[in-house]
């Protein structure tokens, strides 16, 4: 067992549209069409006068999570959400890490905290699951009426 047949990267991106109910008041979330262009990140949003930068990626090994392999051939993706902090935005990498019927939760990354969890194993590329380091990033569950999404909110 160790992968999570099955998931996509879309369905997590509909999830995640869908839990934008969450966040009270308006907001603007616009998907980046991927289709074979060289895009800066899958989508953006705008929410009370901030930009966000969201990068979607899916972890479909319930051991460990492939950090150097998440951005292999699209390292432009993590200039992008570098160009978004430095204007003043906030960037997130968000792993949704699913194991069916057991687990559906997202790893909510700023780049950061990406570069330091690289750092952290090194020369190794991926870290496990219960690597006792993960506790200090934020984790979002998924419940029946989707994630709460406010925590994403600076």
């Amino acid at each position: 067992m160790g992968k999570a047949i099955g998931r996509s990267e879309k369905t997590f991106q509909g999830e995640f549209r869908q839990s934008l109910k969450s966040l009270p008041g308006t907001k603007f979330y616009h998907k980046i069409v991927d289709a074979g262009f060289r895009n800066p990140f899958d989508a953006i949003m705008n929410y009370k006068g901030i930009l966000y930068g969201l990068e979607y990626k899916i972890c479909k090994n319930t051991i460990s999570i492939p950090l150097v392999g998440m951005f292999k051939g699209r390292e432009h993706e993590l200039d992008y959400l570098r160009a978004v902090k430095k204007s003043g935005g906030q960037e997130y990498i968000l792993v949704n890490i699913y194991e069916p019927r057991k687990r559906n939760e997202i790893l909510v990354l700023d780049i950061n905290q990406y570069e330091m969890l690289l750092d952290h194993v090194a020369p190794k590329k991926s870290i496990k699951l219960n690597d006792p380091i993960l506790s200090k990033c934020l984790f979002i569950q998924k419940t029946s009426d989707g994630y709460d999404l406010n925590p994403l909110i600076k």
